[in-house]
């Protein structure tokens, strides 16, 4: 409904006027919410062709997301051109377009997998989405703040109460979805799977109904997440390949690259190692240059395919890479997969005092986060060494 009546209200006035053209960057962020890449698009070139400063700005913050959407560009390809357009927002003291530019920034730290960094920036754009009165700017910097306190180190308990505090600040769909989203996350990290799922299916049903099917299919991570967790392999399996499907029909390269490099690693675990090479050439292909989360997941899942082809030396500069991206990174995900995936390597190549040491590592992330169920499943594997 929200971008029905923004397309509305832009399309009683010629495209390039002075009054159309503010109301033009609201409207594109709507767009792309409901993956209509094209129109997009459109109306970026609209603000770039008007010859007007703030417009031209605008477009430039607009445009890494639908870039890296589309595959064509990183976020951080974008990084000089946001930071002029920062510039910009500064000198003409538009709190509206500094709430975008930060707001990329916040994506460019987000896309490298720096929770904390990518916090400080969403926070900067969230105090001025605020003061500009920009409600649905706003709800979706919250939105990303939800996902900062999952993803990123701070303890499950801690997290919960940022959440809470977060959901607090608003009353829309955007955020409460988000939110019980993010709770579900952080309900399965403690090991409470009824409350997870409710909570998951909670945090998307009201997606698909609105319309947002970009965010709908990529929220197919949740509930997989959760049931990956749970040991339910095959329902995550599901979850991701649905969400892949319908974000490959939008044409969409990030998040779908990701369940690609997901299920390759379900499939492992399965010992379905073909259709894990399958999935893994996928999510090579799809993923943007600077996603760290598919590279370092694609590195370890091929790192464990080629130790249990005997290829030793190969599958350990893999899953050594692997742990060399994700140490990059604050999300304990990334950081303990690879480490898990390193020790698998060393068992294979009967390294097994290594291998112990690579699981102790991986059991330190979990910990640290307070990943019951992860945490429970490596002292497990710990212990059989």
């Amino acid at each position: 409904a929200g971008v029905g009546l923004l397309e509305r209200s832009v399309e009683l006035l010629p495209a390039g006027d002075p009054v159309r053209l503010p109301a033009l960057p609201r409207f594109a962020s709507a767009l792309w919410e409901v993956g209509r890449f094209d129109d997009m698009r459109r109306v970026i070139e609209e603000l770039d062709a008007s010859g007007d400063e703030r417009s031209r700005a605008n477009a430039a913050t607009l445009r890494p997301t639908l870039n890296a959407l589309e595959g064509e560009r990183s976020f951080a390809d974008h990084s000089r051109e946001v930071e002029a357009a920062r510039e910009t927002f500064e000198r003409l003291g538009d709190d509206a377009g500094l709430a975008r530019a930060y707001e990329v920034e916040g994506h460019i730290a987000w896309t490298g997998c720096r929770a904390r960094t990518a916090q400080v920036a969403y926070r900067k754009g969230l105090t001025h989405a605020e003061r500009a009165g920009e409600a649905g700017l706003a709800e979706g910097i919250r939105r990303m703040l939800l996902s900062t306190n999952v993803q990123g180190p701070i303890p499950v308990a801690e997290a919960e109460l940022e959440v809470a505090r977060i959901r607090e600040t608003s009353r829309g769909m955007v955020v409460e979805t988000a939110a019980l989203r993010a709770l579900g996350r952080l309900a399965s990290m403690r090991g409470d799977f009824v409350s997870a799922r409710a909570l998951a299916e909670q945090g998307r049903a009201p997606l698909a109904d609105a319309g947002y099917a970009l965010w709908h299919a990529a929220s197919s991570q949740v509930p997989a997440a959760v049931e990956e967790l749970a040991g339910d392999l095959e329902a995550a399996f599901e979850f991701l390949r649905d969400g892949f499907d319908r974000l490959r029909e939008l044409d969409e390269y990030p998040f779908a690259s990701t369940n690609a490099a997901v299920i390759a690693g379900l499939l492992l675990e399965l010992r379905r190692d073909g259709e894990a090479g399958d999935w893994l050439r996928v999510a090579r292909d799809l993923s943007p240059a600077d996603d760290v989360s598919t590279l370092a997941e694609s590195d370890a899942v091929d790192a464990v395919l080629a130790a249990r082809k005997g290829e030793h030396e190969r599958a350990e500069q893999l899953a050594r890479r692997s742990i060399e991206q994700a140490e990059t990174t604050d999300f304990w995900n990334l950081r303990a997969r690879a480490q898990e995936a390193l020790a698998k390597v060393l068992v294979a190549a009967e390294r097994r005092d290594e291998a112990r040491e690579a699981l102790l590592a991986a059991l330190a992330v979990y910990e640290e986060k307070g990943v019951v169920p992860a945490a429970d499943r490596v002292r497990l594997l710990v212990a059989e060494l």
